[in-house]
């Protein structure tokens, strides 16, 4: 009996012999359609390919499947459409490093390699080896090449070389299967072309024992009709029945239902949930082949094509088992199916003459930024934030600004506009916000105009002093007057007050001071409130405030608010807006 097939496959071996695990380390790729100049993509245990629409996603993808074409071109490969624009004469080229494990069931891989290397006088040096494949002639016939650049010196070997050569080559494309899942097909045809027939596999393989007991049925009925056929004197005629195709053929149309809690089938479900069940299926799939010896190949285009969001981590998390158990390359525009390994994940753009290039990310943010700028989608609309944006350590430091703001300029018209049309944020402490930017800001930076706000106490100078060498080492600017405005020099936002107002609080409430002094000219130095007593110095603070006559008091918080306007007016400029 013969395994299933598959939407596009290598030659099938035969079952049994145990199994020879193969494993697909690369493809190297020229002048196929956008690919022209030569693209390495090394296949990890769940590739992802990302990039901009029309960039050469699905091309990689189709390379695959036209390097298992076979010799009878079973992909349908055709010069006129698939070779690169402007190649000329040139052919397109598909060339697959393989690595065999070193099992006793590879055996045969490596003795025909090693015949191959002393036909042409070398010798097998690395576990590693490379099949070649190209198209010649007006009828696209693929030529498959073991070693592309070495010749045979003894005529008489030729015919013994090419039939060693097409046996490896059968033998290692046969120990895939190659799974092509297109985003524009739909659940049911996958459903058809993939389960169906493994579900009929299986079902055969426990029928098959009965096939003698169905035929020996099937005879008794034929000896029934001839005996009717002699009665009336017509003994030349005898009827025999048998089966039309093997066993499978009879078991055709197996239908998946699902239950939540309710027994419906598959196809009654959501879009959501039939994908869902099928890349569920997928990792049955594979485990059926593995277990014959089979290396499962997936080619998954948009995987997030027909998932509701709540389902796309379920099945990002099969997809990741998938990965462990078999070969998976997957071509995503969702920032859920990009892993945290950059290893397993290639971008794909196009270069000044329209070719696919492919290109590779330092970090999970510069992947998923492709992702975003393709969808149009910022990263800072996830926070709902404003066109301007001024960041707080804690809540009483937005409470002052928005006092100050309202108590110099109740209408709103006169100062500080972009301030006043500012979306304010308090983080609930300094360490909230050195984290919030430490893990955003790169990415927010490019996106709106922000200005975060540090205290100029000693928190604040070390928070600030961090982020400056944290963002300094991945050479994202962070700068005073720009990306951050420090408060009064060694103070806390409450410094901004004049010290007239401090000495007048401090010698009515000294127990809401944890430490207080004056220097030698009466100047007051850093000091401490007590954090249960915040709330009362604030407002006392604000009272003295409103009693004076005019603004001269307010020296240090206008020229804080000048610092942010002008940093927002620079943020703003960088922008373009």
């Amino acid at each position: 009996m013969q395994f299933p097939g598959a939407v596009l496959q290598g030659p099938h071996p035969q079952i049994g012999g145990g199994p020879c695990v193969v494993r697909l380390v690369e493809l190297r790729i020229r002048n196929y359609r956008t690919i022209r100049a030569e693209q390495t993509l090394r296949i990890q245990h769940g590739s992802v390919v990302v990039g901009p629409n029309n960039s050469g996603k699905t091309n990689l993808l189709r390379a695959f499947m036209i390097l298992f074409t076979g010799y009878k071109n079973q992909a349908g490969y055709k010069r006129d459409l698939d070779l690169s624009f402007g190649a000329g004469t040139q052919k397109s080229s598909f060339v697959a490093t393989f690595d065999p494990t070193s099992n006793p069931h590879c055996d045969e891989i490596h003795g025909l390699l090693d015949e191959l290397h002393a036909i042409v006088g070398t010798e097998r040096s690395q576990p590693t080896f490379s099949i070649s494949l190209y198209f010649t002639g007006e009828d696209n016939t693929p030529t498959y090449r073991v070693f592309s650049n070495q010749k045979i010196t003894d005529q008489s070997q030729k015919a013994n070389y090419s039939r060693k050569q097409k046996q490896l080559v059968e033998l290692v494309l046969g120990q895939f299967r190659c799974h092509y899942v297109p985003s524009a097909k739909s659940v049911a045809a996958l459903y058809d072309d993939l389960l169906n027939p493994f579900l009929t596999f299986i079902a055969a393989e426990v029928l098959e024992p009965e096939f003698a007991a169905v035929m020996s049925a099937l005879a008794k009925v034929a000896e029934s009709v001839n005996a009717r056929f002699a009665g009336v004197g017509l003994e030349q005629l005898e009827a025999r029945f048998a089966l039309q195709g093997t066993v499978q053929d009879l078991i055709k149309g197996f239908q998946l239902t699902l239950e939540d809690p309710h027994a419906t089938p598959i196809a009654r479900k959501g879009q959501g949930v039939q994908s869902a069940a099928l890349f569920a299926c997928f990792l049955w799939i594979s485990q059926q082949e593995l277990a014959q010896g089979v290396t499962p190949l997936w080619l998954i285009e948009e995987p997030e094509s027909y998932l509701h969001p709540e389902l796309a981590e379920a099945v990002q998390q099969m997809l990741a088992e998938l990965g462990e158990l078999t070969q998976v390359a997957v071509t995503t525009h969702s920032l859920a199916f990009v892993p945290q390994d950059m290893e397993r994940v290639v971008g794909t753009e196009l270069d000044e003459d329209g070719s696919t290039r492919l290109t590779r990310f330092k970090s999970h943010r510069e992947a998923t930024e492709r992702i975003r700028n393709s969808l149009g989608i910022k990263f800072s609309d996830y926070y709902n934030l404003g066109t301007c944006n001024v960041f707080c350590e804690g809540p009483s430091d937005v409470r002052l600004f928005q006092w100050f703001f309202d108590y110099v300029d109740p209408s709103g018209e006169a100062e500080w506009p972009l301030i006043r049309s500012a979306y304010f944020e308090d983080f609930g402490g300094v360490r909230q916000l050195e984290g919030f930017l430490r893990g955003a800001y790169a990415l927010i930076r490019p996106e709106r105009a922000l200005v975060a706000v540090f205290d100029g106490d000693q928190a604040g100078q070390k928070a600030r002093q961090d982020l400056q060498r944290f963002f300094g080492q991945k050479d994202i600017p962070f700068t005073s007057g720009e990306d951050f405005v420090t408060v009064r020099s060694q103070f806390a936002i409450e410094g901004l007050f004049p010290d007239r107002f401090l000495v007048d609080l401090y010698e009515n409430h000294p127990s809401w001071f944890t430490s207080f002094s004056q220097d030698a000219f009466g100047e007051v130095e850093p000091f401490r409130i007590e954090d249960r007593h915040k709330r009362r110095t604030i407002d006392a603070l604000i009272a003295l405030a409103e009693d004076e006559d005019d603004l001269g008091w307010a020296e240090r918080w206008i020229a804080v608010c000048n610092a942010i306007e002008g940093a927002l007016e620079r943020r703003m400029a960088a922008l373009g807006a």
